[in-house]
């Protein structure tokens, strides 16, 4: 039981155009809006199921099915996530049903609400292994740089686990860090569980629902926020869909952007933009987007070199890290900070026994107004609001405090409120090894940043930080929390998690 449907994104009126693939012949859809609480919108029951084959590298170039059927969006739809299950008649398990989604924009962009929350799409299928793997591994759970995909089509269905979490799912795609005093090599609890559940092992790595939009977009839509909803790719498609808001908010693992999605985003800030990033590992890697937006392409690891566009005068758009001295655009110019100065906390043997929350540094900030934090105060550590993927800049310390120097990008004057260690690879040297993780990454930084992947050069970056920094861009301003774990303070109740979001939000939409 398969689906897909012609697009991510949609506005109210538009048609949706559902293309499945059935080996019953009756089956059941089903939309519900994912916001405070789950609701169904739509059902429909069909009778004419027909199983399509699954083509060669359909991942990468899609699956060419036939139209099922189509749906007109009714008017009075709010803008959100919308939730699609297509389920088998007569089959009981898991398997009887598929998932996929759509985001519904706004009929009236900016008329209700301010705050525009943009979901990270372009990691969902840079993780999609459906059809012959992802831009990380092949369809084994077993590989990792295995006939990695260079190309991500929309036009497939989402690999089972990656949408929404099966139940009994870790957090992440890491075991979480070491409790205090244990020396062995850490446990890896979703290797067993990906096995077992025969789901991709990438999938925990992105998607949305039980995650950290869905969990943001809870917690904004039960507090009255107002917000409207769209995928990365429109940014793509309407440079002006920015125009009518105030606040963009990014929310979890946001780690794939094109050129114009970036061009689009600074150059509203510019003129007076707020940025409110509460992601990890953002802005990371550069794509781009052919066949009319149906195809990601990005040339992951070792591959960079062998996209097409090296060479030639689109050489900008070369897929490869922000920060790589091919591109020479870093994110932190936009976002403040960078993984290639972070890295992984409390994830395999990286960072293994950390707090798991940040280090006050200036609590005089807007930022922390209410909450009665000091100079020195661990916040999130019961959450583990520092762990899996964070982003940081070049410091150093005066007097205590700490400043971005700017090699690297970031504004000489955004203010960092809070620090946490990271690291961007594990000790090789110590006999112990996460398999998945190793130094793949900080190998990566140490080529494309610094020029060469030498043992000298992989120490330079070795030792991160995650950071929550704040700084004005132009007529803008940006807040950045630094991590991909920042909802989990809010699914926790974190009330000092709690009141930053809130003055965040509130000083922002003012």
């Amino acid at each position: 039981m398969w689906c897909y449907t012609d697009s991510f994104s949609y506005a109210p009126g538009e048609t949706v155009a559902f293309h499945i693939s059935s080996k019953q012949p009756a089956y059941s859809i089903e939309i519900a809006r994912l916001g405070a609480k789950r609701e169904v919108v739509w059902e429909r029951r069909e009778s004419s199921g027909e199983w399509h084959g699954i083509p060669e590298k359909a991942n990468e170039t899609g699956c060419d099915w036939p139209v099922s059927f189509t749906m007109d969006i009714p008017a009075d739809w709010r803008s959100g996530y919308y939730q699609i299950v297509v389920r088998a008649d007569g089959v009981e398990g898991r398997w009887r049903e598929s998932e996929h989604f759509f985001v519904l924009r706004s009929a009236n962009p900016g008329r209700d609400s301010k705050i525009l929350f943009v979901l990270s799409t372009n990691t969902y299928l840079a993780y999609n292994s459906w059809g012959g793997g992802s831009l990380y591994s092949s369809k084994s759970v077993f590989d990792f740089h295995a006939q990695k995909a260079n190309r991500a089509s929309i036009l497939r269905p989402f690999e089972p686990g990656l949408l929404s979490k099966f139940p009994g799912a870790p957090r992440t795609a890491f075991a979480p860090g070491q409790k205090p005093g244990m020396m062995e090599q850490q446990g890896r609890p979703y290797r067993p569980f990906s096995i077992e559940a025969q789901v991709d092992y990438w999938t925990v790595a992105s998607g949305f629902a039980g995650r950290w939009e869905e969990i943001f977009v809870k917690w904004l839509e039960e507090n009255e926020y107002s917000v409207d909803y769209a995928t990365q790719y429109d940014l793509d498609r309407d440079p002006k869909l920015l125009e009518p808001y105030q606040l963009y908010l990014s929310v979890g693992h946001d780690e794939y952007w094109s050129w114009q999605e970036r061009d689009v985003l600074e150059s509203w800030i510019d003129r007076g933009g707020r940025l409110a990033m509460f992601s990890g590992n953002s802005v990371f890697w550069q794509v781009r987007f052919e066949d009319d937006g149906k195809t990601m392409v990005c040339y992951k690891y070792d591959a960079p070199q062998q996209d097409p566009v090296i060479g030639t005068a689109e050489e900008k758009y070369a897929t490869t890290l922000w920060s790589s001295r091919t591109i020479n655009r870093p994110e932190n110019r936009l976002t403040g900070v960078s993984m290639t100065r972070g890295g992984y906390a409390r994830t395999g043997m990286t960072v293994p026994r950390g707090a798991g929350g940040y280090t006050i540094y200036r609590s005089d900030h807007w930022a922390f107004e209410g909450t009665g934090l000091e100079y020195g105060d661990v916040l999130g550590s019961e959450e583990g609001i520092v762990g899996y993927e964070n982003d940081g800049c070049a410091f150093a310390f005066r007097d205590g405090l700490p400043y971005p120097t700017g090699e690297d990008g970031s504004p000489i004057d955004m203010e960092i409120l809070a620090m946490a260690p990271a690291s961007l690879g594990e000790r090789l040297d110590r006999g112990y090894t996460n398999l998945l993780l190793g130094e793949s990454d900080l190998a990566l930084a140490a080529r494309e940043v610094l020029g060469e992947d030498t043992p000298e050069n992989r120490n330079r970056l070795r030792h991160g930080n995650a950071m929550i920094v704040s700084f004005c861009s132009g007529l803008g301003e940006v807040f950045n929390s630094g991590g991909t774990e920042w909802a989990y303070g809010i699914k926790g109740g974190n009330p000092f998690v709690e009141r930053i979001t809130h003055n965040v939000l509130r000083k922002f939409l003012q």
